[in-house]
């Protein structure tokens, strides 16, 4: 007995396990590395979570149509619960991502997670107990208020990523953004913000669901072929499951590989284009079948019992009884005239349905009887589905329908003109006579030719004929009854021609290898296409990411080879080219900042000139100039006053020998400023004195000096010394304001301190007049000798400059 019989649903359900499964693989991956980093996160756990539910889904559902019709249904009752906790999973993932939306502890979040368990457990308890009734010779489906809860979860998540989505837009926008502004967005804006984006493609992925409702309406109204419905239900499938997974890839923080990307993509679009080329083939070669094992028009089977609890089974001539009795009303149960034997026990009623199944124990049902033929004892002259068409008013012929006529001698049950569901071309009249003695009689006096059986509606034709005990009972033997009789069956075993299990052993033989190409489709593309895109495409890039990453950490790296003449390689030239030229301009720079360096250094130097041209040509007019115009207009005086006022003459020729002096003084330090090396000839101290008379001669306040230890200073110092205290001195006269000015000098061999102070008017070092350059030129000066300048001073407070220099010392 094969294990697994392959169909088209196989392969359907195989190419999206195997995209599952691989995309678990690279999950699990994922959040292994996350908790080596330490950085695990719910949504992550959730993912994947929600990835096995859905491969569980798919595994039970690919078990479910791939299995012996004797195992395959007892993956049924548990495909239900894996697919609620995929939803669950998912539901999860929508409230943990991008962003958190509640907390657990919350009322949402125990009220969600309340139904959510709750939800799970009923279905687990559903699940189980439909394991007991199986085991007790029943099949019994999920009642559909179960459903109820499934769609309502479905509503749920697209609603929390609808929230997401909202959160977003609002936090990004500052929550000035009105409802019809973030549909808006929704639909047509391509530049949403980063959570908005991962949340609407959430959002939309989580709609394929209701586009599967939509295909498999337009399938039930015969819009769409089965074919085509089928294949846009594969493809939607794997959007769900394929869509959750790129888009959480495209929209996470990390880089995700490239390589990952380009495989699963090509992986999924080749299986994919398998299994719609399975569905194209399987309505061809479904259509081409034809059953050998069906019986004929005009012939009759007979089971004769052996005495034993066993049967004979044989033909017989066939003797189609006309007098076919009354038409019943199904479900229809019959109290049998005389008792019926069957496999030892006295049966006295039957249960009879349109499908042309018989029981004794209970209602027939087809889903009971798709279990290894049923539990309990039955008869199947020919089961499938049936549809009976009511009689015409004006007809006068036999309506269509179940008939029952119980005579002396025999019990007839009459299947009259049944026309197949989906098919009702079919036309199908056959009948059974039991007799009191146990005998059994399948008489067929109508059967279509050239049945084609329908993959998607397997119970459209006939799939059993034959008696069963139950498997409850005993097993049932499979036989030909077109080439097998005759057929002793054992004690307590049924005889069943199973034309259902021969269609898919035909379907078998011809998508078993089919699988095998599917199976090794996959490997070749896990394993060869790494390896040709490793040499073509991810070495090259490789190569490009680590000049980049070189390039951007400054790092001096060799150009990158280029492996093709290609799009990357053209890439790869363009970036040599680039990292060339910054090379160029770093080895140029030092000396392009040396050009523009001593060009700014003659600018300050001529500035300074021009500086100090200007200040002389100030004092020259402010100070010498002003004297000698004064002491020329005593002059011009002296005569005339000296005729009338001796005494006053005498005064006023007093006056003019100090101007003259003061002129004097004036023009001495004048020209010290115009002969630097000047200043190098006497001790800083007497330069200072000097300074300091001339100053006082000129003006009203006082000037106090004090010089604790003179030295000579290095050149550079002594005449940056006198050019702070010159242009200090200067500032004071003009704009302090001040009564007495205090000199303070004090120096050793390889340092020295200079301060000058004034109790004059002060000023806010922080408002200092734009244009006023004089406190930023002593600066500089300061720093080129190495030394150190301090101000301090404030509004009302007076002025104090501190200078202070020693050797190899630096400007902090």
């Amino acid at each position: 007995m094969p294990l697994l019989l392959w169909t088209p649903f196989s392969i359907n359900y195989l190419v999206q396990l195997i995209i599952g499964l691989l995309i678990i693989g690279y999950l699990a991956a994922q959040v292994i590395r996350d908790v080596r980093h330490k950085r695990l996160s719910v949504s992550n756990i959730a993912l994947l979570l929600a990835v096995t539910g859905l491969s569980g889904f798919l595994g039970l559902s690919f078990l479910r149509t791939t299995l012996h019709p004797d195992l395959a249904d007892y993956t049924l009752p548990w495909i239900a619960p894996v697919a609620i906790f995929a939803m669950l999973s998912i539901l999860v993932f929508a409230y943990t991502y991008p962003a958190k939306l509640i907390l657990l502890k919350s009322i949402e979040g125990v009220i969600i997670s309340g139904l959510g368990i709750g939800l799970l457990l009923l279905e687990i308890c559903v699940a189980i107990s439909r394991v007991v009734i199986q085991n007790s010779g029943f099949i019994e489906f999920r009642d559909n208020a179960l459903d109820t809860g499934q769609i309502g979860l479905v509503f749920w998540i697209i609603a929390v990523f609808w929230r997401q989505y909202l959160r977003a837009q609002k936090q990004a926008a500052n929550n000035e953004i009105t409802l019809s502004q973030q549909v808006s967005r929704f639909f047509f804006d391509r530049k949403l913000p980063h959570d908005a984006a991962a949340a609407r493609a959430f959002l939309l992925i989580t709609l394929t669901p209701v586009c599967a409702v939509i295909a498999v309406a337009l399938q039930s109204f015969q819009v769409t072929g089965s074919v085509v419905s089928e294949i846009a239900l594969c493809w939607l499938m794997l959007s769900v499951l394929g869509g959750f997974t790129l888009i959480y890839l495209n929209y996470i923080p990390e880089r995700s590989s490239f390589m990952v990307k380009l495989v699963g993509v090509t992986l999924t679009v080749m299986l994919v284009i398998l299994a719609s080329m399975s569905w194209i083939i399987g309505e061809t070669y479904t259509k081409a079948y034809r059953s050998t094992a069906l019986p004929e028009s005009g012939t009759a089977i007979r089971f004769q019992p052996d005495g034993s609890n066993g049967y004979l089974v044989n033909k017989t001539a066939f003797r189609f009884d006309d007098d076919i009795g009354e038409r019943v009303l199904l479900p229809y149960t019959a109290e049998l005239d005389l008792p019926f034997p069957f496999y030892g026990v006295e049966r006295q009623e039957l249960h009879l349905h349109s499908g042309g199944i018989i029981t004794f124990d209970h209602n027939p049902s087809m889903r009971h009887l798709s279990d290894r033929f049923g539990g309990h004892a039955a008869i199947l002259p020919l089961m499938f589905a049936v549809e009976f068409f009511g009689p015409e008013p004006s007809s006068n012929t036999v309506p269509e329908g179940l008939y029952l006529n119980q005579k002396p001698d025999r019990t007839l049950i009459t299947w009259h003109e049944a026309h197949s569901v989906g098919q009702f071309e079919d036309v199908y009249t056959y009948q059974v006579a039991l007799y009191p003695n146990g005998v059994i009689e399948f008489i067929y006096k109508t059967i279509p030719e050239n049945i084609s059986p329908d993959v998607f509606r397997i119970n459209a034709t006939p799939m059993y004929s034959g008696i069963t005990p139950g498997w409850l009972a005993g097993p049932t033997a499979r036989i030909h009854l077109a080439s097998d009789l005759p057929y002793a069956a054992p004690a307590y075993t049924g005889v069943m021609a199973d034309y259902r299990l021969d269609f898919l052993k035909y379907l078998n033989r011809i998508y078993e290898p089919v699988a095998i190409f599917t199976l090794f489709i996959t490997l070749t593309i896990l394993i060869c296409v790494p390896l040709f895109f490793q040499n073509n495409l991810v070495v090259p890039l490789n190569q490009l990411l680590t000049g980049v990453r070189q390039f951007r950490a400054g790092e001096d790296a060799p150009p990158v080879a280029v492996a093709y003449k290609d799009e990357i390689g053209f890439l790869t030239e363009a970036f040599n080219d680039l990292t060339e030229a910054q090379k160029d301009l770093v080895r140029t720079l030092e000396q392009r900042v040396e050009e523009r360096t001593q060009s700014a250094l003659s600018l300050a130097e001529e500035n300074a000139r021009l500086a100090e041209r200007n200040h002389l040509s100030s004092e020259l007019h402010d100070a010498v100039s002003q004297t000698l115009f004064s002491a020329t207009l005593i002059a011009d005086t002296l005569s005339d006053l000296w005729e009338r006022d001796r005494a006053s003459a005498m005064l006023a020729l007093e006056r003019m020998r100090e101007l003259n002096r003061g002129a004097l003084a004036e023009m001495r330090l004048l020209l010290l400023e115009l002969r630097p090396g000047r200043l190098a000839d006497h001790k800083f101290g007497t330069l200072l004195r000097e300074l300091g008379g001339s100053v006082a001669s000129a003006n009203s306040f006082n000037v106090e000096l004090e010089i604790d230890h003179d030295q000579h200073l290095p050149s550079p110092v002594q005449i940056t010394f006198y050019r702070i205290a010159q242009e200090s001195l200067n500032n004071i006269t003009k704009h302090a304001q001040a009564q007495t000015v205090k000199l303070y000098f004090d120096a050793l061999p390889n340092q020295c301190m200079m301060s000058i102070s004034d109790d004059g008017k002060g000023f806010d070092l922080k408002d200092v007049p734009v244009g006023h350059m004089g406190l930023q030129i002593m600066r500089d000066r300061v720093q080129k000798i190495g030394g150190h300048l301090e101000i301090s001073t404030a509004p009302n407070r007076g002025t104090t400059l501190t200078v202070i220099w020693y050797a190899g010392g630096n400007d902090e």
